[in-house]
């Protein structure tokens, strides 16, 4: 019989490269001829664009483009989830604006300091349509879960009560309202995403995500290519806490732009936009 291991100390696979400063992160991988992304977002929460100027960012020293959804290739599979358990994207496929900070455009420059720099000279006009922050306000038009497979492609069996009889059998009912506030991720380590294509159907991703066949899925469904024609590696996580579960727009755009421009492309978000493009509770 082996010794038990509860309750004694395990080595930490990980834990010396990341100490020491070895680990190599997703923001981090070197590959040759990369350029980088930066992504404009949006200022309404919801409307439409009406007009973007990108003049004076693409004059900028070093800029290769500036895709919005004007010139950005069209996706064969749309943005649409790829399952139960994915989401929608917006990966500059049409001029709604669903959310505030919602990507808008991508500037792709040979330097993340100059993609960055000419990101700012983008003037997007807006049109502001009537819209509310209060969950409450739009609570009937919300999500309606499958109740044959409420657990996305999981089939359950579910037993529902008679909640109004058990309140008239209590003895008190006491009904109130609570609230808690919104909860962001934003991990220590920020999303980043570097996508390598290899031909025209092969795609080789280096994503900072905790699910690597969910990005997969997700990618091989936009691209309309086999999932075995693309890859996912990552190597470390520098914290997660659930934003980085899913395949978000900056990952389908940096995949867009490495096909659209033929090189490759990396992204990575800033600490401000990690705040509004990778979700929250």
């Amino acid at each position: 019989m082996t010794a038990p291991s509860v309750g004694k100390p395990l080595p930490r696979a990980d834990g010396k490269a990341k100490v020491t400063g070895n680990a190599r992160y997703s923001a981090e991988v070197q590959v040759a001829g990369v350029v980088h992304g930066v992504i404009v977002g949006s200022h309404a929460p919801k409307g439409r664009i009406a007009a973007i100027d990108s003049s004076a960012a693409e004059r900028e020293p070093g800029v290769l483009a500036v895709l919005t959804h004007l010139n950005a290739m069209k996706l064969p599979g749309g943005t649409e989830p790829a399952d139960q358990g994915d989401r929608v994207v917006q990966a500059l496929q049409d001029d709604v604006i669903r959310y505030s900070n919602q990507p808008v455009a991508l500037v792709v420059a040979d330097t993340f300091e100059r993609a960055t720099h000419a990101a700012n000279l983008v003037k997007i006009r807006e049109q502001v349509e009537p819209h509310t922050v209060r969950m409450e306000d739009e609570i009937q038009n919300g999500f309606k879960q499958d109740q044959k497979r409420p657990y996305g492609t999981i089939p359950a069996d579910q037993v529902t009560g008679d909640p109004d009889a058990a309140r008239k059998a209590s003895h008190a009912v006491v009904e109130e309202t609570y609230e808690t506030p919104p909860e962001t991720h934003n991990p220590m380590e920020p999303h980043a995403t570097v996508a390598v294509w290899s031909g025209p159907d092969r795609l080789t991703l280096y994503d900072a995500t905790q699910g690597i066949f969910g990005v997969r899925k997700k990618l091989a469904k936009a691209f309309g290519i086999p999932p075995e024609n693309v890859r996912v590696l990552t190597k470390f996580v520098g914290g997660g806490f659930g934003c980085k579960g899913s395949a978000w727009s900056h990952v389908v755009l940096a995949a867009l732009a490495a096909k659209q421009l033929g090189r490759p492309l990396k992204v990575v978000l800033s600490r401000t936009q990690m705040f509004a493009m990778v979700g929250g509770r």
